[in-house]
């Protein structure tokens, strides 16, 4: 798919394009056309990919990027000096780690080819699904498709927290023997939230944890009984790692 914008920036074509998609609407049964992703999105070029793959990683790269009604996101070769930077080399030609960041959904991070030559092909329209976080708001005409007899989800709403109290950050959530749940993660306060579809009932969850400070994935002692269509807490957890604070 290639993307067709009625801006034509004085035929300069797109440098990137996204569409971002609710996945938890897709999960929901709404069709992939109409099942955007919702609120406002930031887009960071976080490190540069090199000829062996490797990540560099960089200062963040704020990146300007024009919407439009179909949560298609993109940016001209133009707009590469509008975008926020301090210090060091421009952006180039090359292979980069484009970090997306929105309101309701959990960051998400996509490898991309610039292309700024006179003679680029033009570029293709990438779709990323997008899974929600502890703010998304689960409600019918947005979360849940308006459908008759079709019953809200549970929402589990948990908090995950170092061995001395405080946030634990990008700690990975899944539930034991339950692979078709999917995982979450943590945001910055160490928060989490995992939908659970309301077809899915009689279920008693057991959490596992994974994170760069783990040797190996941390089963959360005791168990979480999920209640249909209600919002409910799945508690406080202190996992057993010790996270370096910056300097």
């Amino acid at each position: 798919m290639v993307f067709q914008s009625n801006i034509m920036r004085e035929m300069k074509a797109p440098i990137v394009a996204f569409r971002l998609v609710d996945s938890w609407r897709l999960a929901m049964g709404a069709a992939r056309a109409t099942a955007k992703a919702h609120g406002e999105f930031q887009f960071y070029i976080v490190a540069a990919i090199g000829a062996n793959g490797k990540q560099v990683p960089m200062r963040p790269y704020h990146m300007k990027m024009i919407s439009n009604a179909s949560s298609d996101w993109i940016m001209f070769s133009d707009q590469l000096g509008a975008s926020g930077r301090r210090g060091g080399a421009p952006i180039g030609t090359g292979k980069y780690l484009v970090r997306i960041e929105g309101d309701f959904f959990q960051p998400s991070e996509q490898e991309v080819s610039i292309d700024l030559s006179p003679e680029a092909p033009a570029v293709p329209l990438r779709e990323v699904e997008l899974k929600p976080n502890s703010s998304y708001v689960f409600e019918r005409g947005r979360g849940v498709p308006d459908i008759k007899g079709l019953k809200l989800p549970a929402v589990l709403r948990g908090t995950l927290q170092d061995k001395a109290g405080y946030p634990l950050y990008q700690a990975e959530i899944s539930v034991k023997n339950q692979a078709n749940l999917g995982t979450t993660a943590t945001n910055i306060d160490g928060d989490f939230v995992l939908p659970i579809p309301p077809f899915l009932k009689d279920l008693t969850l057991q959490f596992v944890v994974t994170h760069a400070g783990l040797n190996q994935p941390y089963n959360i002692p005791g168990s979480t009984k999920v209640v249909p269509g209600l919002s409910q807490t799945a508690g406080t957890h202190k996992i057993p790692v010790a996270v370096t604070e910056p300097v």
